[in-house]
């Protein structure tokens, strides 16, 4: 069964931070973003496969592939899971796949949403899939860069602030 050494909600999944950091702090042999409609658009998945760094193979699945996939027993390479919303890390949660840490790192602000933490702004929608994952058990933190410098909020206290 793959590892997930982080699962991550960036809604512009492959980007510099990822490439340089995030694969640092977290070594990976695969980045498997997880996306219903970029596992549908071929143009958006050479996009991705031009950045994503040559260290990691790059895989671009939809909900429903990556819930069998992360199943798998006969494989076990290490992952980084990119996922755009909250809504793919509740479905694969709901679909049985489980991570202990969420690390939200990216949400761009839009109509409707609201600033949660730096670059990440959420609809009340999207903030209450944050709060059902934070139920289930999975520990959130957002954190948009992994070095210590950076501050990183657990999603428990920017709840108190809501």
């Amino acid at each position: 069964m793959p590892t997930i050494s982080l699962a991550r909600i960036d809604d512009r999944l492959i980007h510099g931070q990822v490439v340089i950091k995030w694969i640092r702090a977290v070594p990976c042999e695969e980045i498997l973003v997880c996306d219903d409609q970029v596992r549908a658009d071929s143009f958006l998945q050479r996009v991705l496969s031009l950045a994503a760094p040559p260290t990691a193979r790059l895989t671009v699945q939809s909900v429903a592939e990556s819930l069998s996939y992360l199943a798998d027993k006969g494989s076990s390479p290490r992952v980084m899971l990119l996922m755009k919303a909250p809504c793919t890390a509740l479905a694969l949660l709901r679909g049985g796949v489980w991570f202990d840490k969420l690390n939200v790192g990216g949400m761009a602000a839009g109509p409707g949403t609201k600033r949660l933490y730096k670059s990440i702004s959420a609809t009340l929608e999207q903030i209450a899939e944050l709060k059902e994952i934070r139920r289930l058990g999975v520990r959130i933190m957002l954190q948009t860069v992994p070095e210590p410098e950076e501050s990183a909020l657990d999603f428990d206290t920017l709840l108190s602030r809501l």
